[in-house]
């Protein structure tokens, strides 16, 4: 027995001895396509079908479903700048204007239509300077679709409205309930402000509840913005802190609202008006600060934070790729889903202050800019971006400062994302053909998506061993993964990538050979021969050769 053992071990010495380490590897390329376009179509420039000179058409806009709502702040109407709102319909792939709302008592510089917020059939649309509670005290209305007919069904004025309190300023509408912000109101100090939350039950709008920063102090201009999503509000406060600038959350429990936490940008600094535009969609929120100034003075970013839990925190710092000083970038910002909007009126690609809108998608915890739009008639001083909107497919652009019907006249911009239909390349793959058992060893994958969207990718590795899609990694960005065989064989790796609308491309291959050992002695030959013969009578040398 002992003999057997001593026999056994001098024969595993011997084989350890033998196994060689690789001196070369042979590699494959496969061909990639490297296509690439934009995925944001001009489909219709919108103008008010009274427009005229100083109207300001698109000053805000708002987008719902097949329902646009777009103020014009300046429109003559009732007098000189009282102010005016339109309501546009998507039939038949064409938007359409379907009617034009204005206050009932509206009278000179009240600006209707500065502000502007839609969901389903109601319309909230603010008049930040009318004067029931003195000079700019400000008030917002409330209009009701039926069918075809829109219906003013409410005005709202602030209980303690003072004059120049700007109640109206910004505005925001969710279901039955409306937040209306008022930059100037005095509460904490002169403009430091406030923002008002209504309730509608039944036809009936009342004031639930009057929502002040827990630090405000003057001039802060809290409600400058606002969002709503559910029980949850965003309000901006860009001249927080010399305009360094803040956001603040409030939650509602029944009827109850809460302060539950107040945003500031990781890097901010004076100036930089965290908070001048501000996005709300489910937990998560888009927050513009025109003012900051990686790229320049004024460049501009935005910024998104995440609730988690109770807690909010910054995700991500948007930038645009080409942004330079005073472009404005975050002067207006949407968010939906995985989209983020982002204007930047003061850029100069048609001219000074023509304007441009910057489009972000959020894959695989990374927000990536996507696209670059500028209008197909853009001209200098137009301020496209100057408010935007944006919706499942549908972004709604404004360029206040058009002049199709006069200077300053305004206009907006449809722009859709095209359906993508194209799955990406098949990747090609990159690494060692003839490899060692046993070793851990790296191959590439790459693939191009013909939209420029970002790709997961699935392996097949051919011996029972399958990486489920992983990502998502930029097109045409190099994704490495390891890999050990564990035994002898000819296998063949298979890769396939879909992009972030589950479009699956074809399978990329690479052969792959794992031979017994590299430059086995001829002596080792009647041991392979034996374990071939008795698969299971030696594990030990088994496990050396394979």
């Amino acid at each position: 027995m002992k003999k057997k053992l001593i026999g056994m071990s001098i024969c595993i010495i011997l084989l350890v001895a033998t196994i060689p380490v690789v001196s070369s590897l042979t590699t494959y390329k496969s061909s990639q396509n490297n296509q690439s376009r934009t995925d944001w179509i001009e489909k219709q420039k919108l103008l008010a079908s009274d427009g005229s000179a100083l109207d300001y058409f698109g000053t805000s806009v708002s987008l719902d479903g097949d329902t646009a709502l777009i103020g014009a702040f300046n429109a003559d109407v009732n007098g000189i700048a009282c102010g005016s709102a339109y309501v546009f319909n998507y039939a038949d792939n064409t938007w359409t204007e379907q009617t034009k709302l204005i206050a009932s008592d509206g009278e000179l510089f009240d600006c209707f239509g500065c502000s502007v917020s839609l969901d389903g059939d109601t319309a909230l649309i603010g008049a930040s300077d009318d004067d029931d509670h003195g000079s700019c005290s400000g008030s917002a209305y409330v209009f009701l679709r039926s069918g075809t007919t829109w219906t003013q069904q409410a005005k709202l004025l602030a209980f303690d409205g003072e004059a120049h309190d700007d109640f109206g300023c910004a505005v925001s509408v969710y279901g039955n309930t409306a937040l209306i912000g008022a930059s100037h109101d005095g509460d904490n100090g002169e403009a430091a402000g406030a923002a008002y939350v209504f309730t509608r039950t039944s036809n009936t709008w009342a004031f639930q509840a009057k929502l002040l920063a827990s630090d405000g102090i003057a001039w802060d201009r809290f409600g400058s913005s606002v969002s709503l999503y559910g029980d949850i509000a965003i309000i901006g406060a860009p001249m927080d802190d010399d305009g360094k600038g803040s956001v603040y959350v409030f939650t509602r429990s029944g009827s109850t609202w809460t302060q539950q936490q107040k945003l500031q940008a990781s890097d901010g600094n004076m100036g930089h008006f965290f908070g001048y535009a501000v996005s709300l969609y489910m937990e998560t929120v888009l927050i513009g600060a025109y003012g900051e100034d990686s790229h320049g003075q004024l460049s501009g970013s935005a910024y998104v934070f995440i609730r988690i839990g109770t807690t909010w925190a910054q995700q991500a710092k948007l930038l645009a790729l080409d942004n330079q000083e005073e472009d404005g970038f975050g002067w207006s910002v949407s968010l939906e889903g995985t989209t983020a909007v982002i204007g930047a009126p003061w850029d100069d690609d048609n001219g000074d202050n023509s304007g441009s809108t910057y489009v972000f998608t959020y894959s695989g915890n990374l927000w990536t800019q996507v696209s670059k739009i500028l209008p197909s008639d853009g001209g200098e001083w137009q301020y496209f971006g100057n408010s935007v909107s944006h919706q499942m497919n549908t972004t709604f652009i404004a360029a206040d400062h058009d002049d199709d019907k006069g200077d300053n006249s305004g206009s907006v911009y449809v722009l859709e994302r095209e359906e993508d239909n194209t799955p990406p390349s098949a990747p090609y793959i990159t690494g060692p053909t003839s490899i060692k058992a046993k070793t851990a060893y790296l191959w590439n994958f790459t693939a191009i998506d013909p939209e420029n969207n970002d790709i997961f990718y699935q392996i097949d590795w051919g011996d029972n061993t399958i990486t489920d899609w992983i990502g998502s990694y930029h097109s045409g960005e190099t994704m490495s993964q390891s890999h050990v065989y564990l035994y002898k064989g000819e296998y063949q790796i298979k890769a396939k990538a879909k992009d972030l609308y589950n479009n699956e491309g074809d399978w990329g291959t690479l052969s792959i050979y794992v031979p017994t050992a590299y430059n086995k002695p001829t002596n080792l030959w009647f041991w392979e021969q034996l374990l071939e013969r008795f698969p299971n009578a030696f594990p030990i040398l088994r496990h050396l050769f394979y």
